[in-house]
């Protein structure tokens, strides 16, 4: 069983990690990676220490720059196609900026708040997130179409002779 409350506690502190490896570490003990997994990927960093990866799962990127958004932008495609990850993270000093592959989804938040937002990256305890769009454009159908009921009832000449606004108004919230 996943333990949430435990996971969301033990990413408060990393924003005190300044260095690469000390935030990756947190980041994989958080969501109970294990011992032997974290020492594999310390063995495995590449030339320049700011590229680190978990096959399959996610893509941690150190830099300097500022402004994440953009180096995402710009290197995103490329990440993609070379690794082919869930997960695309770039973070320096402050922030965090990370990308979903499978979803589309990003997140960008500071390292003071990330533990707000683990829930984005409960995919690597294999926790998918639900995609409730489909109810949502049902509704959203009905709800027109109750629209264009009510605007024919009210537009009917015959409709103030028998009824009032007032009992269609509460007719039609009753339907909804």
């Amino acid at each position: 069983m996943i333990k949430y409350q435990k996971i969301r506690e033990s990413l408060k502190s990393i924003h005190s990690c300044e260095d690469h490896k000390g935030f990756i570490n947190l980041f994989l003990r958080s969501f109970e990676f294990p011992d032997a997994t974290i020492k594999r990927l310390e063995l495995n960093h590449n030339v320049n220490h700011s590229i680190t990866y978990l096959k399959n799962k996610v893509l941690f990127i150190s830099t300097d720059k500022l402004a994440l958004n953009v180096e995402m932008d710009r290197k995103k495609s490329d990440y993609i196609n070379d690794f082919n990850m869930r997960f695309i993270l770039f973070f320096n000093k402050n922030d965090i900026f990370s990308f979903d592959t499978k979803t589309n989804e990003s997140l960008k938040t500071s390292k003071k708040d990330f533990y707000n937002y683990f829930d984005f990256f409960l995919p690597l305890l294999g926790q998918e997130k639900i995609e409730l769009e489909n109810s949502t454009s049902v509704n959203i159908q009905t709800a027109k179409k109750i629209a264009s009921l009510y605007n024919e009832l009210v537009l009917h000449p015959d409709f103030y002779k028998q009824f009032s606004v007032k009992d269609l108004n509460l007719t039609i919230a009753r339907l909804l």
